[in-house]
């Protein structure tokens, strides 16, 4: 839930994770930069710090991770008990582990 005093860093994401081929796409603000970049990655914290590489090119982008105050994740299924947006606490964390079985292969870190 964004406040009036939020402010988008940009939007993007990083598929295949865990892939030889995973995608990177990002678009700052306004359309002022945007990147599309192929290669592997290994797991979830080389892929945030390959998107936070990235921001950090934009012009007047982001000049450290001190700048950003959260990241999203989307899951594939979240079952009956996620249907909407929620922060990621432990406690989330394992319902959503929990429900890997629902896919498999999208869901498991």
């Amino acid at each position: 839930m964004e406040s009036s005093t939020d402010r988008v860093l940009g939007r993007g994401a990083v598929d295949r994770i865990g892939a030889s081929d995973s995608v990177l796409t990002y678009e700052a603000p306004g359309g002022r930069f945007s990147r599309r970049e192929i290669r592997g990655v290994s797991g979830h914290a080389e892929a945030v710090e390959w998107a936070i590489g990235c921001m950090m090119e934009a012009p007047a982008g982001v000049t450290g991770p001190d700048q950003i105050d959260g990241i999203g994740h989307r899951i594939v299924h979240g079952g009956e008990r996620f249907s909407h947006s929620v922060r990621i606490t432990g406690e989330v964390a394992l319902q959503i582990e929990s429900l890997n079985e629902l896919a498999p292969a999208a869901q498991s870190a």
